[in-house]
């Protein structure tokens, strides 16, 4: 199965073309009931998909089979199974990817450049085996939230997402928001052999604190007007808030929103919302930074509250105020 850029099929399948060296040879198919077939052919047959059917042709006589009753065929009793799939699926060259039906009896090849050996969000359509690629590659699950409030004043002053190294063991599912680090930059090529190609969900996991619903939902198309949606991207190690209103998310990768679930500031909490939120891997150094504590303001905030919750109308007066931003965003600062 190829996919052209906006990821429509045109090609269902592309079947080994064989053409046989010897005088005689003999075709075995493999239906998907059980059963077995087989044809013998003199003159160099030829092995194609014409139509809906299987056909194969020599000088002097032609036989199709329906494509759709074959799991798989042999030549000259091979004992080595040959698969009818051959999906390519190159995520540079894709806007939009979408598979409506599971496939089985495939072999995959996922195509994708990295730009750094930060972690990467990775939710593709198919099973990976960690162990199996880990020269290349590390894969991670989502573990957990850390909230800090770093100087005591009662208010969270960052947050960090932590997450767990994958066990090499255990299968990786398909249509699941996992990370994926590459060892070293440039095009790398994950392939799965004989393996299945799952019908395309758009499915979301979430984890929740006493104050937030964080929620990561996968995607296998492009995620345009990132900065008006609000929503959160891995880049360079971080989960990251766009800053440019032409920010372009690509497919097979997922997305973070954060929710606030009420809090004792009831209709207006008061909260941090970074633009960036730290990704650590558990067991590495915990040392951070803290990004979000400005000595002064830079920008027109829309409201303005006391570390205690009261509503200010500015901040002439020395102390910590929190500041709701235009875009919905809190901004703590300090006020000397």
């Amino acid at each position: 199965m190829i996919f052209n850029k906006k990821g429509i099929v045109f090609l269902l399948a592309v079947l080994y073309n064989i053409t046989a060296l010897a005088q005689s040879e003999v075709l075995t198919l493999y239906k998907k009931d059980g059963t077995i077939v087989q044809y013998s052919f003199i003159d160099n047959p030829k092995i194609l998909q014409q139509g809906e059917d299987l056909l194969m042709k020599t000088d002097n006589i032609e036989v199709s089979y329906p494509f759709n009753d074959i799991s798989k065929y042999t030549l000259n009793e091979s004992k080595e199974e040959v698969n009818l799939y051959d999906i390519i699926i190159d995520n540079d060259n894709l806007e939009e990817y979408t598979n409506e039906a599971d496939i089985e009896g495939c072999d995959i090849t996922y195509t994708r450049t990295f730009n750094d050996t930060h972690w990467q969000s990775f939710y593709v359509p198919f099973e990976v085996e960690p162990r199996e690629l880990s020269d290349d590659f590390e894969f991670a699950l989502i573990n957990n939230f850390h909230q800090y409030d770093d100087n005591d004043d009662g208010l969270f002053d960052r947050i960090e997402l932590e997450i767990k190294r994958c066990d090499p063991a255990k299968t990786l599912q398909a249509n699941y928001p996992y990370l994926v680090r590459s060892k070293s930059n440039g095009r790398k090529e994950i392939k799965i052999l004989s393996s299945t190609l799952y019908a395309t969900e758009e499915y979301s996991i979430d984890c929740s604190s006493v104050e937030f619903k964080y929620t990561f939902t996968g995607s296998y198309q492009s995620i345009t007007n990132l900065r008006k949606k609000g929503c959160y991207f891995l880049d360079g190690g971080y989960l990251t808030k766009a800053h440019s209103s032409t920010k372009t998310l690509d497919p097979f990768r997922w997305t973070m929103s954060i929710e606030a679930r009420g809090s004792q500031y009831k209709d207006s909490p008061i909260i941090v919302n970074p633009q960036k939120i730290k990704v650590r891997l558990y067991g590495e150094d915990d040392t951070t930074v803290i990004e979000d504590v400005e000595s002064s303001t830079s920008t027109t905030p829309k409201e303005i509250y006391t570390i205690d919750g009261i509503k200010r109308n500015d901040t002439k007066d020395k102390g910590i105020y929190i500041l709701k931003m235009k875009d919905g965003s809190y901004k703590k600062v300090f006020i000397k």
